[in-house]
């Protein structure tokens, strides 16, 4: 497994390996990380939404539990 240092490039690397300037590569940074932002979002979203169905679930498995006593 890669360590931190290795995992992510800087825009240095950036620049050098795309042949452009500075700003640039930032701005591509800019935009890399807005994108895994929103996926990071939408992933915890449906992660809340999923525990809240596997409560509801429950809740109503234990409903009928009850009702059946």
């Amino acid at each position: 497994m890669k360590g931190v240092k290795e995992a992510f490039i800087d825009a240095g690397e950036i620049s050098q390996m795309l042949g452009i300037g500075m700003t640039k590569a930032y701005a591509i940074i800019k935009e890399y990380n807005a994108e895994l932002e929103a996926k990071v979002i939408a992933t915890l979203q449906k992660a809340e939404d999923y525990i809240l169905h596997l409560k509801e679930q429950h809740h109503q498995h234990l409903l009928e539990a009850t009702n059946r006593q």
